[in-house]
């Protein structure tokens, strides 16, 4: 897709998101100021119809200064300016409005002063829980006794409670892993639930958390707990699962009613998600310690512990399709907020919603920058679920090896212009086709490339070389940087593995890189080598075949 496709595309998304979105209102009015265009939730939001609200104006829809804006944008294309949407019933809603002159006709677009506060915060409280997720999952080597501590102590700095509690279900019993802030709480407490408990029966069934402020179902959770409840609370509810089975709850609990939002239960259920997989990781991790303990201490009865361990390993396996599933449905989850953050971070910085100071400016740039590097390692880490899962697909087409060539080394550019590294590249017949995955030959192209220019000084040189050899693809892609050691040269390919060095680690990355672009050559049935020795420069060469 080039550059103008891909700019339509963005302009049609941007316009379908626009006219569907409930935190930012467009209207686009024609020179007579009549409206040919509009939010869908914008005639609901100041009380009209959608037909009333379409035969309106621009002097009907803006207040009195819409007068001197309409003035003024005969001279200048934008303007930027805080005023009321006329409702309905004549009151007035205050908002940041941008308005633009296209051609003839006049387009604006509203955002509440109220949403873009909450929008601001919003976007703190997302990138806060963001980074709590992954210090939660890179913290996953905590013992069992340590893990349940530890999350509630990192649910603490994103939502507020005074009482919290983790229980595990041991066939119908709940059974207390942690609690804080109760006063003479029972020891080794545990619950059997009956059909009485109308809270927790609701969540084991439905699988959703809850709010519960005072007997909202007939009940309370305290008193299901069989707690005092003669006292003014609210709490919330989150189950532990896996897939669509509960198997614990997290409990948090603040002394005063009506404290929680269904914003607090998204930010809980999030944190809920990833802890629910890694409570379990670390109760396997308990079954590794058992496995040892058992062989050391030599078993006689043979038959039975081979057994035991057929069923361990069972569970292994299983628990490694969990987290293969896991990292895919955690992509997935972190994106949509990620996508979010990033979005905002961009709208900001175009000064969208209003002036920005220079150290406002500066952080807006970090945000988005962090934004961009952590969407970057969860799309690595997508892409290897996938292939581990085996759900990687390849889409074959014929294609011109030049010319494929030629558009990985266009995106990769401006890093080569960065280090003022020189490119040679050769492919001496024009007309070679192969069939493969297109956009996965560049992807593994990319890597490389991309490898090559950052351990590659400045005013290096980097050579790219395509050949056919018998049936077979040949490219390698060459540099003169820091080479690698030849104990390296099977390690590097391996999952989370970098050169053990002060150069590579100041460059910062996943470690899946080769491992991605391995796989992905296996999958087209080829073959990737290295070529290297240390302070000498690195040769990546792989092939492919040209046919099916």
């Amino acid at each position: 897709m080039n550059l103008s496709e891909r700019n339509q595309e963005y302009n049609l998304n941007l316009s379908e998101v626009l006219t569907k979105s409930d935190k930012i209102f467009h209207i686009v009015f024609n020179k007579e100021g009549l409206i040919i265009n509009f939010s869908e939730r914008l005639p609901e939001k100041l009380g009209f119809s959608q037909d009333e609200f379409s035969n309106l104006s621009l002097h009907k829809v803006f207040d009195f200064r819409i007068s001197e804006i309409s003035k003024n944008l005969n001279e200048l294309n934008e303007i930027s300016s805080e005023i009321n949407l006329i409702q309905k019933n004549k009151n007035f809603l205050f908002t940041k409005t941008i308005f633009l002159k296209n051609n003839e006709n006049i387009i604006s677009l509203s955002m509440p002063a109220s949403e873009y506060q909450n929008i601001k915060e919003l976007n703190n409280r997302l990138i806060k829980t963001l980074h709590t997720n992954m210090e939660i999952f890179e913290g996953q080597s905590s013992s069992e006794e340590n893990i349940f501590s530890d999350i509630l102590e990192k649910i603490k700095n994103l939502v507020n409670y005074d009482k919290s509690i983790i229980f595990l279900l041991e066939g119908d019993t709940l059974v207390t892993k942690v609690q804080t802030g109760f006063k003479d709480y029972p020891a080794n407490y545990k619950k059997v639930i009956t059909d009485k408990d109308k809270i927790l029966n609701y969540i084991l069934s439905n699988g959703k958390s809850i709010i519960d402020n005072n007997n909202e179902f007939n009940s309370s959770i305290l008193k299901e707990l069989g707690f005092a409840d003669d006292i003014e609370f609210s709490a919330i509810i989150s189950p532990l699962k896996i897939r669509e089975t509960v198997y614990g709850f997290i409990i948090l609990i603040q002394n005063q009613p009506d404290k929680y939002e269904e914003s607090d239960v998204s930010i809980l259920e999030t944190i809920s998600s990833t802890a629910s997989y890694l409570i379990k990781d670390a109760e396997l991790s308990q079954v590794f310690k058992m496995q040892l303990k058992i062989l050391k201490e030599n078993i006689t009865e043979r038959t039975k512990t081979l057994e035991l361990i057929k069923e361990q390993n069972k569970k292994i396996l299983e628990a490694d399709k969990i987290k293969n599933e896991f990292l895919a449905n955690m992509s997935h989850e972190l994106r949509t907020p990620l996508n979010a953050i990033i979005g905002f971070s961009e709208a900001l910085n175009l000064k969208i919603f209003g002036e920005l100071n220079e150290k406002q400016s500066e952080y807006i740039r970090d945000i988005n920058s962090s934004g961009i590097h952590l969407l970057g390692m969860i799309n690595d880490l997508l892409d290897l679920s996938k292939i581990e899962s085996g759900k990687m697909q390849l889409s074959k087409e014929i294609f011109n090896v030049k010319s494929a060539i030629k558009e990985a080394l266009n995106i990769v550019s401006p890093l080569l212009i960065q280090k003022k590294q020189n490119l040679k590249f050769e492919c001496k017949d024009e007309s070679f086709e192969i069939s493969a995955d297109r956009r996965k030959f560049h992807q593994i192209l990319y890597n490389l490339i991309s490898n090559a220019i950052k351990f590659t000084p400045e005013n290096g040189d980097i050579e790219i070389k395509a050949t056919k050899d018998g049936k077979f693809l040949k490219v390698s892609v060459k540099d003169n940087g820091i080479g690698i050691a030849r104990e390296f040269h099977e390690k590097i390919f391996g999952k989370f593995q970098q050169v053990d060095s002060s150069f590579s680690t100041k460059q910062g990355s996943t470690g899946l890189g080769l491992t991605i672009t391995k796989e992905l050559v296996k999958l087209h049935d080829g073959k990737i080598i290295l070529e290297s020795r240390l302070n000498k420069g690195a040769t990546f060469i792989f092939t492919l075949p040209i046919k099916d």
